[in-house]
């Protein structure tokens, strides 16, 4: 029973560390999302600024997300699962469909 205990014990700041972090990650849960699934461009535009605002808060207050160590990680995610939203909404053929080779006619 004591090393039950003891492994308890141990394995209390890890829980307490994972509700804050999930708390944290709740909280851009509805941006992220919009991104992931916005109906169309302006839902994507529109989330941006309180995402970033978001992302600010929990860079402050967050004790685990305060270092760039933990930080860039999951803001390279966001900023990929910005790139693939841009690549499905923008069809780059139809895009330069009137631009020739040659220069602009």
């Amino acid at each position: 029973m004591d090393t039950l205990e003891r492994t308890v014990t141990d394995l209390y700041p890890y829980n307490t560390k994972s509700e804050e972090n999930l708390r944290f990650l709740n909280t851009l849960e509805r941006q992220y999302m919009n991104l992931a699934t916005g109906a169309d461009f302006s839902v994507i535009l529109e989330t941006i600024p309180p995402l970033m605002d978001s992302l600010q808060i929990v860079w402050t207050l967050s004790c685990h997300y305060n270092t760039k160590e933990h930080m860039v990680p999951l803001m390279e995610h966001i900023a990929w699962q910005l790139c693939e939203r841009v690549d499905q909404a923008v069809d780059v053929h139809k895009l330069f469909k009137y631009v020739r080779l040659d220069g602009y006619k």
